[in-house]
């Protein structure tokens, strides 16, 4: 029942309408800034620019580092927000939140843990990622790999096909979740588990191309 309430409260505070002026502090933090920086470049997707040369030019004008290539973040975000609008795409990382914690209940559970320390670990996950309720957040990349890496690990026991979905998912939105992947790839290899592994070695090579194209078109800017 206390969890149903609180995904009750944190529904009812999604659905609130709040202007922007009642946040001063907020609108000031988003003014400037990685999320000023990343919204602005959405913004000018949104009209039609490419992601590069949005991404070079305002990272030129707001004085961030255009060197080396890994200063360039990978479009993945970007591309979904322009897409799906910020309202959608905020929503999308908050469903993906709500499925992680749901998954890591279940996966407690089957792992024999009482209902104290199955609340206790779903607490500490929401807390960890609670900050993706914030709408500027959506425009931070590592919330979304954080994210999907959160989801990743339960599902690896019972669904090792979604597991790989969304470990490689993460290193599309930021190539910091590659750790990951390559403990998540040793794992699979150390417990014999030959079809995951090569899923993951599939994935880490498409993430190779990915870097090396996006390398590519940066070195053309």
């Amino acid at each position: 029942m206390t969890l149903i309430a609180l995904l009750l409260l944190v529904g009812y505070g999604i659905s609130l309408d709040v202007s922007e002026e009642d946040h001063p502090v907020r609108n000031d933090a988003v003014k400037k800034g990685d999320v000023a920086l990343y919204r602005a470049i959405v913004k000018r997707m949104e009209t039609g620019e490419g992601y590069y040369p949005a991404v070079g030019e305002e990272q030129h004008q707001r004085g961030y580092p255009t060197k080396p290539f890994l200063t360039w973040r990978l479009p993945t975000s970007a591309w979904i927000i322009s897409q799906l609008g910020e309202p959608l795409a905020a929503n999308l990382l908050r469903l993906l939140t709500v499925l992680a914690i749901l998954a890591w209940i279940k996966e407690l559970r089957d792992l024999g843990l009482c209902r104290i320390g199955v609340v206790t670990g779903a607490l500490m996950l929401y807390f960890s990622l609670i900050v993706v309720m914030v709408l500027p957040t959506l425009y931070l990349h590592e919330a979304w790999a954080a994210t999907l890496m959160a989801l990743s690990l339960p599902l690896r026991r019972n669904w090792w096909y979604l597991s790989v979905f969304c470990g490689t998912a993460a290193l599309a939105f930021r190539e910091l979740a590659l750790p990951f992947a390559l403990i998540m790839t040793a794992c699979a290899l150390w417990e014999r588990s030959w079809r995951e592994a090569g899923w993951w070695v599939a994935g880490l090579v498409a993430f190779a191309i990915a870097l090396t194209l996006h390398a590519w078109i940066v070195a053309g800017h």
